[in-house]
């Protein structure tokens, strides 16, 4: 069993699941709009976002949806492996 680790939302600082916030990166202030921050080479602040907030300021996360979705059949995909290898792990208990 893992532990579940819980980030603060930046918003509103509800506390959620860091598998279930948004995550947002903020780009330095000082930094002028039309340079891109990866040409720039500074660091972006990686903040995470209740889903309530990010529905209400409009934070899009149709990407977050996708990775999430992707992780799942991940994670399907390896529960079905282990399951295959306990059942053959267990004949061959039988068998002994």
């Amino acid at each position: 069993m893992s532990k579940i680790t819980y980030v603060s939302c930046a918003f509103c600082g509800r506390r959620i699941p860091r598998d279930k916030a948004v995550p947002v990166y903020k780009r330095p202030s000082w930094l002028p709009e039309n340079v891109e921050v990866q040409y720039a080479g500074i660091a972006q602040e990686k903040m995470y976002v209740c889903i309530s907030c990010a529905k209400h300021r409009g934070i899009s996360f149709a990407d977050w949806r996708k990775k999430i979705v992707r992780d799942d059949a991940h994670h399907r995909e390896r529960a079905r492996k282990a399951a295959l290898g306990k059942k053959h792990r267990a004949k061959g208990k039988k068998n002994r």
